[in-house]
């Protein structure tokens, strides 16, 4: 039997149809296999881009959150420095309170010396406190000590003016800490005065 042309040409068109279909079907299959309806971009070229941008904004989210958890964690560590600060210096005033006393024997006035220079200690070492990268937390900028000691014993302030700053992103900036000048330096009758000197 001899096939025309017409009827070769609609069998190859149902074929082509069911190759088209059967491709559709695996195609489908595999969607559903994986979870993932773009195998490549070409597929759908906008949400392609959407995904990308998706990803994009989600990588930022990260950085922000990282950004933002460093933040909370040196502010954190500064409000606690400055409390421990804050009672060390109560205790000093009360100390001092006490060593004016008239009834003070000579040995009970040392024994205050001795708390008074261990409170100075204290002060120092928290002068010095590390932030969660291991830097100055009242340093400012600097990566080493925010005080050191010059030849006398004095303490000298290493550290710069800045507290640092961080981008939290989205235009949110906050300052990381404060600096020794910020926590320890004061006036008395105009006169400079810090703490630790």
């Amino acid at each position: 039997m001899i096939i025309g042309n017409s009827t070769r040409a609609f069998y190859e068109r149902g074929l082509q149809s069911m190759t088209k279909v059967r491709s559709d079907v695996d195609k489908l299959q595999q969607q559903l296999a994986t979870g993932n309806r773009l195998e490549k971009s070409s597929d759908d070229p906008i949400a392609a881009s959407r995904l990308r941008t998706l990803s994009r904004m989600e990588r930022l989210g990260e950085v922000n959150e990282l950004k933002t958890n460093r933040a909370s964690a040196d502010l954190s560590l500064a409000d606690v420095a400055l409390q421990d600060v804050s009672d060390l210096l109560v205790r000093v005033q009360e100390l001092s309170i006490q060593a004016g006393a008239e009834s003070l024997g000579d040995e009970q006035r040392k024994s205050i010396g001795i708390e008074v220079e261990e409170i100075y200690k204290q002060l120092v070492s928290l002068a010095n406190s590390k932030d969660m990268g291991g830097h100055a937390l009242f340093g400012g900028e600097t990566t080493a000590e925010a005080y050191g000691f010059d030849g006398a014993g004095n303490p000298v302030y290493l550290g710069d003016g800045t507290a640092g700053r961080l981008d939290l992103g989205e235009g949110q900036i906050v300052d990381r800490s404060l600096t020794c000048p910020q926590v320890f330096d004061y006036e008395v009758d105009g006169t400079p005065v810090n703490l630790l000197q």
